[in-house]
């Protein structure tokens, strides 16, 4: 069987010049630490921009049930390509109302992008949805 581990002693070693920093930072990050913020680091990137826990569960406003307009805060359109652009909009029937006056359920928002304003010509179509902790609606279009 053959011996398994070094084959030559550590002072045999090719080193470098950052050997010396690099001993002393070891002692200070273990493995398992390491693992750990790497972990907490990527839950971190994967959790934000999301909704609130429990949003998702929430009860769904049939919009038909919105008596008062809920673009009072208008409709806003970014970051144009020529062949993209974003829409972000926050529902509030109610803006100085705590949650816009939409409460504590989410809303489905239709969206459209048309080729003229008076939307003869639709381009594309889509939903999206307004969670409760921030009633906002943010999408991306893009041509196919």
């Amino acid at each position: 069987m053959a011996p398994t581990g070094r084959r030559r002693a550590p002072s045999e070693h090719a080193f470098s010049p950052h050997d010396d920093v690099l001993r002393t930072a070891a002692p200070h990050v273990a493995r398992r630490r390491f693992l750990t913020v790497t972990a907490a680091a990527a839950m971190l990137a994967f959790a934000t921009n999301r909704p609130a826990r429990g949003a998702t569960a929430a009860p769904e406003l049939d919009a038909a049930r919105i008596s008062a307009d809920p673009f009072t805060l208008g409709v806003a359109s970014g970051d144009p390509l020529p062949d993209s652009v974003l829409i972000w909009t926050r529902l509030a029937p109610e803006p100085f109302a705590e949650g816009g006056g939409l409460g504590q359920e989410r809303v489905v928002v239709e969206w459209e992008v048309a080729l003229d304003e008076w939307f003869a010509l639709v381009e594309q179509r889509g939903v999206a949805t307004a969670h409760p902790s921030t009633a906002t609606v943010c999408t991306s279009t893009s041509r196919a």
